[in-house]
């Protein structure tokens, strides 16, 4: 495998799992049909906030319903897909970025962040 000369650092998924950056929640998202790896950023886990682990576990699920519902209406063909999600009745709507691509492996995987998180 040769190295790309312009390269300075990479980052694998695996790693910003690892280290807290990227939430892997591809076991609720396979509940709901999802088929390739989903994950969520640190900061996007963090609104999810509630208080009981039960209340975090229905926020996410919720939050992955909208996901599938933004996928589904989105363009055949885009890596990328903005939306909004409330994530507390009574708080306003959080703009979210989802994004289809290659994972350290090259199988397509799903992120879940804030703009300007990637």
């Amino acid at each position: 495998m040769s190295q790309d000369p312009d390269l300075i650092a990479s980052y694998s998924r695996d790693q910003a799992l690892a280290d807290g950056v990227l939430v892997d929640v591809s076991d609720a998202a396979g509940l709901l049909g999802f088929r390739r790896p989903v994950a969520l950023t640190a900061g996007v886990w963090g609104l999810l906030g509630g208080t009981s682990p039960d209340d975090v576990q229905v926020g996410l699920l919720v939050l992955l319903l909208w996901l599938r519902a933004a996928i589904k209406g989105a363009k055949r063909g885009q890596d990328r897909i903005r939306f909004t999600h409330r994530f507390h009745p009574g708080t306003d709507a959080v703009a979210l970025v989802a994004a289809c691509g290659p994972g350290d492996d090259a199988s397509p995987v799903i992120a879940l962040m804030l703009p300007g998180e990637d």
